[in-house]
């Protein structure tokens, strides 16, 4: 599955269902893997925030490998800051 997202390319909406359907050991041990298709889809039809919240609801029941984790949070962080909707903000501080 994570072979035919990656060929897919932009489809976030796979991407989404693949981060909520699989289990979060599965998503934290390949997060740097969903770090860079999340970054390959593009901002319409589907928000890399939601995105980048649906792996970080994986990532805190099932923690990343420890020379991921900073990494990670660089790479939320890009997306988080340029967020107009502070509700919406709040939502990935949290997670982040």
């Amino acid at each position: 599955m994570m072979d035919r997202c990656k060929k897919l390319g932009n489809n976030a909406l796979l991407l989404n269902s693949v981060m909520s359907a699989f289990k979060p050991e599965f998503i934290a041990a390949r997060s740097m893997d969903f770090i860079g298709m999340i970054k390959d889809c593009e901002e319409s039809g589907f928000p890399k925030h939601l995105l980048f919240q649906s792996l970080g609801l994986n990532l805190a029941l099932a923690d990343p490998p420890e020379n991921d984790k900073l990494q990670i949070l660089n790479e939320a962080w890009k997306v988080i800051t340029k967020l107009k909707n502070p509700q919406v903000s709040r939502s990935l501080y949290l997670l982040f």
